[in-house]
């Protein structure tokens, strides 16, 4: 049976696992919903900025940075190619380089121990990874 808890008339979107539905509320900026759903949203914006061959999917605070241009729709888009694995190869060293690290196969999540801090940290990480794998071609 699915659970859901009711707007309270502020920007909000739904979340959901199995049966259970989450309200991420937009409208607390102090909670970890909207910061991880906000970060989200610059992570995808940084893509697009820098035209880097990259797409982001995921919920809430889990995603899956994938090396194509267009979000894979089942596990056959998204088993990656050799130069799609040279790529992540490239993010994940530079996000290394930059003091971040992520599961090998571009997965990320934010944890409710995370501040701003890490998380601003680990977007910048992310966007200047992406300006160098736009670079790469």
């Amino acid at each position: 049976m699915a659970q859901f808890t009711e707007s309270t008339g502020e920007e909000a979107a739904l979340s959901w696992a199995g049966d259970h539905v989450r309200l991420i509320n937009f409208g607390d900026p102090e909670g970890k919903d909207w910061l991880a759903a906000n970060q989200f949203t610059v992570i995808e914006d940084a893509i697009r900025a820098t035209g880097a061959p990259a797409s982001v999917t995921g919920a809430g605070s889990m995603f899956l940075v994938h090396m194509k241009q267009t979000p894979p729709r089942n596990y056959r888009d998204a088993y990656p190619t050799p130069d799609e694995s040279r790529r992540l190869k490239a993010l994940l060293d530079h996000l290394y380089d930059e003091g971040c690290s992520i599961i090998s196969t571009g997965t990320c999540t934010f944890s409710t121990p995370m501040t701003e801090a890490e998380i601003d940290t680990l977007v910048e990480a992310f966007k200047s990874g992406f300006a160098k794998l736009a670079s790469m071609g």
